[in-house]
């Protein structure tokens, strides 16, 4: 199984390489159309040419057509001159075929080059206008067959479409591999430092917990006995082992994550409800909320009870008064408090670990980053505006 992160590099590595060589396609196959039409119309316009000088002549009073000139009959070029209504010279080879265009072609452009698909056959025609002594206009079109060519371009075409859908497929396969590959010391990293954090954890506990047990101990049969400077260290003894253990819990929950992480259908109404009565309980809080019934989405229960109590914890945190608005609708939850907010430059660090901006309140800088990762393994969007306090716009998909 892929990771969300393996699978934005492995779409990165096959999109790159994808657009690589439909582009390398498209201009193969541009580049080898755009020659065979330039070979075209430079041969068409040779033989206008030619077949100018052979059945006109520039004289004093202006050109005169000379229709009894035939010395490249033998080239078996088609051509034809028409005067707008009728045909006034033809070969006498392909003359259906002569016809055939000349009802189908367009006069009102003085020059033309154009592709006409004929009896099966493909054709490119073009004209040269030409203006007699007497006012009357011509036409001379030359024909040149390019069946073989239009067959030859749509094979290319094909061989290129067939080649791209093969090396897609195995541009998916490189890519997986490499992905892979790509990855396999970031994800080896990871985890030794997930090891080292749950180690080191469980390493801290014990002795936390001693010093507890000894400050309560001290507390309940010396404290009488302890001074106000001892008093008051002894509290921020016990302060500091609260925030410690705190940190040590947070770590924790940041390595479980992953492991621990069991996707199933969950109701959002009811676990947003809980824990407002829960909070309304335990803290001194107002909360006024718009909460839709039965919204149901994939998740895990548990890391989403742990994601809206810290949103909780969080707004409780820094204001004596706490209000807290909730709204969710759909698969939209907005989260709203009347706390200090953040400075501007401080929002896009909100989510970083162990980053606590310029706030003199405790805390481990854990819990925001915590609760993104949470919202990231649910694929939830997540958005933090400063709207007299801060606003957390979580969209579910």
């Amino acid at each position: 199984m892929m990771n969300h992160k393996q699978i934005r590099l492995y779409l990165l590595f096959a999109a790159g390489i994808f657009l690589l060589l439909v582009t390398f396609s498209i201009i193969t196959y541009i580049s080898t159309a755009s020659s065979i039409q330039y070979q075209l119309k430079l041969k068409s316009d040779h033989i206008l040419s030619t077949e100018y000088k052979e059945h006109f002549i520039q004289q004093k009073d202006g050109v005169h057509l000379n229709l009894n000139n035939d010395t490249q009959e033998s080239s078996h070029q088609i051509y034809y001159i028409t005067d707008n209504n009728r045909i006034i010279k033809q070969p006498e080879f392909n003359q259906n075929l002569v016809q055939h265009i000349n009802t189908k072609i367009k006069r009102n452009k003085e020059y033309l080059h154009h592709y006409m698909n004929i009896q099966d056959g493909h054709y490119y025609v073009s004209s040269k206008q030409v203006k007699l002594y007497n006012d009357k206009t011509v036409f001379i079109y030359t024909v040149l067959e390019t069946t073989e060519s239009y067959h030859g371009l749509s094979q290319l075409k094909n061989v290129l479409i067939g080649l791209t859908v093969i090396y897609i497929f195995l541009i998916l396969l490189m890519t997986h591999f490499f992905s892979k590959k790509a990855m396999a010391p970031l994800e080896y990293a990871v985890q030794r430092q997930k090891q080292f954090v749950q180690d080191a954890s469980h390493e801290l506990k014990t002795p936390i917990a001693v010093v507890k047990a000894g400050t309560e101990v001290i507390e309940q049969f010396d404290g009488d006995k302890l001074s106000d400077v001892g008093q008051e260290m002894l509290g921020d003894i016990k302060s500091e082992l609260n925030h410690m253990n705190a940190l040590i819990n947070d770590l924790l929950s940041l390595t479980r994550l992953e492991k621990d992480m069991v996707m199933e259908d969950v109701d959002l109404s009811s676990l947003v409800t809980e824990r407002i009565q829960h909070f309304q309980k335990t803290h001194q809080l107002t909360v006024t909320s718009d909460i839709a019934t039965h919204i149901q989405i994939k998740g895990n229960a548990v890391a989403l009870k742990q994601a809206v109590s810290i949103l909780f914890e969080n707004a409780v945190k820094y204001v004596e008064q706490p209000i807290i608005n909730i709204q969710l609708n759909e698969h939209k939850l907005i989260f709203s408090d009347n706390g200090p907010g953040v400075q501007s430059e401080d929002l896009s660090h909100l989510f970083e670990r162990f980053y606590r901006g310029n706030t003199s309140k405790e805390g481990s800088g854990i819990g925001l980053a915590l609760f993104k990762e949470i919202m990231d393994y649910h694929h939830a969007d997540v958005k933090v505006k400063n709207d007299k306090g801060l606003k957390f716009i979580i969209t579910f998909k």
